[in-house]
């Protein structure tokens, strides 16, 4: 959902559909891109504008009534979207509606939910004046208003993630405005991803999340680097000895002697890449998704990255500690 559409036409029929506009059905069609089903959610590949898969546009938003307008289909249009759980919603602000825009961060702060995301789209102000919006998959040459010609296929965006607070479950519960900056404060004190130190099990957002052993592990490892204040793991270089420790608490010390029997010290890269892939396929369908994330970050180049968990250290806790002093019931 872009911010550049707005207007009183959110829930009128009609709009163009089809060759459309800037990042209308043509992104779909010129990335290979498809709709349906992946992962057991559902997910749109093109633009929702005013609730259709179309190229719809609105009026401006320059005036009083265009920006009541843009926040009124907005609102219908995302409490739609967000009341359906098997959604993930990507919002992106894309133009230059600064109204639109800004309605549209304090709407995703009122009806996101962890799984949603937003973001902004930054395009090189040459390729901007052209009209172009996204790279296109075979070569497009375009005279840009300053006379130059530009191929479509080499431009460079930059899609920024935008962090937003999430005010739903606390705005869903009863009381009033006390009550509700209660809840706010104790959702800003609960930790996200919990470790228990003794068994090695995993809680994330108050529920078991119920992973293979070895990737438990993984996860348990890099969650205790965190929470220590290293900013991950890295993929080159690792010591086993850390992993190792993390798999003992799972599976017994007989399973770590099997385990380091097999393992290379430091860890092989190639084992370190294909832990993470799998870590994020299964965290994946467990619908964890930090801020719409996957739970598994590769900072750096490939050579020097650094595994980390996309949590903020405050979202770490290690129950059995005085960090993880947190009230957890495991199953």
């Amino acid at each position: 959902m872009g911010a550049r559409p707005a207007g009183p036409a959110c829930d009128a029929p009609g709009g163009r559909s089809g060759a459309g506009g800037p990042a209308g059905p043509g992104l779909g069609r010129d990335l290979g891109l498809g709709t349906g089903l992946e992962g057991g959610r559902r997910r749109a590949s093109r633009p929702v504008r005013g609730g259709r898969r179309s190229d719809q546009r609105f009026g401006d938003t320059d005036g009083q009534q265009g920006v009541i307008a843009f926040a009124e289909c907005a609102w219908r249009v995302l409490g739609r979207l967000t009341a359906d759980p098997d959604t993930e919603l990507h919002v992106s602000i894309a133009g230059g509606r600064k109204p639109a825009a800004a309605l549209l961060g304090l709407l995703m702060a009122v009806l996101g939910r962890p799984q949603d995301r937003m973001s902004h789209v930054i395009v090189p102000p040459e390729a901007a004046a052209a009209g172009l919006f996204y790279p296109s998959a075979g070569s497009r040459i375009v005279l840009t208003p300053a006379g130059d010609l530009l191929d479509a296929a080499k431009l460079t965006i930059t899609l920024i993630d935008i962090p937003f607070p999430r005010l739903a479950r606390a705005a869903a519960g009863p009381g009033g405005v006390r009550e509700f900056f209660e809840r706010l404060s104790q959702d800003g004190q609960r930790a996200r991803l919990v470790l228990d130190s003794a068994s090695g099990r995993l809680m994330w957002d108050g529920a078991a999340l119920r992973l293979p052993p070895a990737i438990a592990a993984f996860v348990g490892w890099i969650a205790r680097e965190q929470a220590a204040g290293a900013p991950g793991v890295p993929r080159v270089g690792a010591p086993r000895a850390g992993y190792l420790a993390a798999y003992r608490t799972i599976a017994g010390e007989d399973a770590r002697l099997r385990a380091e029997k097999r393992l290379s010290d430091p860890l092989d890269p190639e084992w370190m890449e294909e832990k993470a892939a799998r870590t994020n396929k299964l965290a994946l369908a467990s619908g964890v998704r930090p801020r719409g994330a996957r739970l598994v970050q590769a900072d750096g180049g490939r050579a020097r990255a650094i595994y980390r968990l996309a949590l903020d250290r405050s979202e770490i806790a290690i129950a059995g500690t005085e960090k993880g002093s947190v009230s957890a019931g495991w199953p």
